[in-house]
């Protein structure tokens, strides 16, 4: 299964393409008070507003760095069982889709409930990659807030 992979300090991290709309380079967002540090902002995409979240400072508190290989990730995101919302991932040092055998994926062995979107591991030749679950990024309460009264 294809995964795009990129890179949090020395943390290499994936998640499905499927889900990918479209990558996109770095570019100024629209900020938004009274959010979470981890919520980057607004990004207009093709006259669609599509919330922007810094995976960057969700998994290591530190903001993305506006470096030549950060990226805003375009994604179909699950925001209920019958409505799909897009979601921009600002993510640093995107590096590749790379083909992952699922018969190489393993347990974590951790789980934790505010970080759900945290998922099994692999090992390829340069190193170890933990899978991001998308659908498991946002709380419910931010959820509602970014995509209005849907129901999650």
């Amino acid at each position: 299964m294809l995964h795009l992979v990129f890179q949090t300090g020395e943390q290499k991290y994936a998640f499905q393409s499927s889900l990918i709309v479209e990558i996109l380079p770095f570019v100024k967002l629209r900020k938004s008070i009274k959010t979470p540090g981890y919520f980057a902002g607004q990004l207009n995409y093709r006259g669609v507003i599509v919330p922007v979240i810094d995976l960057n400072h969700l998994l290591t508190s530190t903001p993305s760095e506006n470096l030549l290989s950060t990226r805003i990730i375009i994604v179909n995101y699950e925001v209920s069982k019958t409505t799909k919302k897009m979601l921009g991932l600002l993510c640093e040092q995107v590096m590749e889709i790379i083909d992952i055998n699922t018969a190489t994926i393993q347990s974590s062995g951790f789980t934790d409930d505010e970080a759900s979107y945290l998922g099994d591991l692999t090992v390829i030749n340069s190193g170890m990659i933990q899978f991001i679950k998308p659908e498991n990024l946002l709380p419910d309460y931010l959820k509602r807030r970014i995509f209005g009264g849907e129901e999650s």
